[in-house]
């Protein structure tokens, strides 16, 4: 659908008064450790429940649609609910505290929820996005701030200025003492051209000062028919980057390379680098990339999947990197290799949780806690009575 939508734009924007920025690819002049192909060893972990919140057979209806999560104060987590546009806020226990945040138009309402977290002085951020191939006619990549008690606080921009012409996504945010790490792409618009930019960017919470630590710029001409996957290919998107407790970032810069940057809090850094033996997409994981670009038998779809999964930091330093297209252990829903802080390859790590893949979503958040989102994939159309009644469960893990 992306693509396609984005031809309509000829007929229907005007050209945006933003200037295309210079490209800002720190990692080519950071120094490379290569790391080994073959794990160490292979642990498997086994989270414990904490609580659960059982959403029912009503859950569309009286809890909404659950996309994200994020730590909360004091133990507390925050379950982004993205049909109903707000974000419940769960205390220790599993018990729904508050609600914060509604659809409007006014100060301090939503355009829409996607992604949250919570600043360490109570205030909550509350973004708009969507899902990478997505437009959004008119996002402006808005973050709103609400105070302890829900009042209008504020509002940063994930994108930076969106222009008279707003067409901003925010694709992924991570917060972690002092920083948002925000990855999000925009479109500028020409009579003959889109400029396509992908960044991502620090954002202060005590000043809301925007970095862009790093970007991709691509250019598309509109009369171009053909779809290639690796021009339309977000790389820091679909959780593919993290801030780190110590303001450590990292994110993956290519598609079908293994490489992992790692930034220093001052700008400097270096890559891990292994050779990537390509893993092969099935026909069905081909066909369905094929309809998110939504333009029949135009595109050039690749027949392997991306190198790397997703980047998540643990709150002693360690380093989760999924290694794209591999399938877990049985019994498992998610592998992750491990690096030390200085970039050793310690171990690959096994997450025994007997959960359906196709239905459910496994959250690592920024505190080293897990979220189990059950059955929220599921869409109302269905009515397979063997499909799970969705329920959010929090895990917590002994080992890191």
């Amino acid at each position: 659908m992306k693509y396609l939508s984005v031809l309509l734009l000829q007929t229907t924007l005007a050209v945006s008064c933003l200037a295309s920025p210079p490209e800002i690819q720190p990692w080519h002049k950071y120094p490379q450790l290569s790391v080994s192909v073959e794990a160490p060893v292979v642990v498997p972990l086994t989270p414990s429940p904490v609580w659960r919140l059982d959403c029912g057979e009503d859950a569309e209806v009286l809890v909404g649609r659950i996309v994200a999560a994020a730590p909360g104060l004091d133990g507390r987590t925050l379950l982004v609910d993205r049909q109903m546009c707000r974000v419940l806020v769960v205390d220790r226990q599993g018990r729904v505290e508050r609600t914060c945040g509604h659809k409007g138009e006014g100060p301090g309402e939503l355009s829409g929820a996607y992604r949250a977290c919570q600043l360490e002085d109570g205030w909550i951020g509350i973004a708009d996005g969507a899902p990478a191939l997505t437009i959004m006619f008119g996002g402006r990549g808005r973050i709103t701030l609400l105070d302890q008690v829900g009042n209008p606080a504020g509002l940063w921009y994930a994108a930076g200025d969106p222009g008279d012409v707003p067409v901003c996504s925010l694709r992924e945010l991570r917060c972690a003492n002092g920083l948002i790490l925000t990855a999000s792409q925009h479109l500028i618009m020409s009579s003959a051209t889109a400029t396509v930019v992908e960044e991502l960017a620090l954002i202060a919470t005590d000043s809301g000062q925007r970095t862009v630590i790093a970007n991709r710029v691509t250019e598309e001409e509109m009369r171009k028919f053909g779809i290639r996957e690796q021009d339309v290919y977000e790389p820091f998107a679909e959780g593919r980057c993290d801030v780190s407790v110590s303001g450590r970032a990292a994110y993956a810069p290519q598609r079908d390379q293994w490489l992992v940057v790692i930034r220093e809090p001052d700008g400097t850094g270096f890559v891990l680098q292994r050779s990537w033996r390509a893993v092969p997409r099935t026909r069905a994981a081909r066909e369905a990339v094929r309809k998110a670009l939504g333009a029949g038998d135009l595109q050039d779809v690749s027949g392997t999947e991306p190198a790397i999964g997703r980047i998540r930091w643990r709150p002693d330093g360690r380093l989760w990197v999924e290694p794209g297209g591999v399938v877990p252990a049985p019994g498992a829903m998610a592998c992750f290799d491990e690096f030390s802080s200085d970039g050793r390859f310690l171990r690959r790590v096994q997450l025994m949780i007997s959960g359906d893949r196709e239905q459910d979503v496994l959250e690592i958040m920024e505190d080293g806690r897990l979220v189990w989102l059950r059955g929220f994939r599921r869409t109302p159309a269905e009515d397979d009575v063997t499909a799970v009644v969705p329920e959010v469960v929090l895990l917590s893990l002994e080992d890191g």
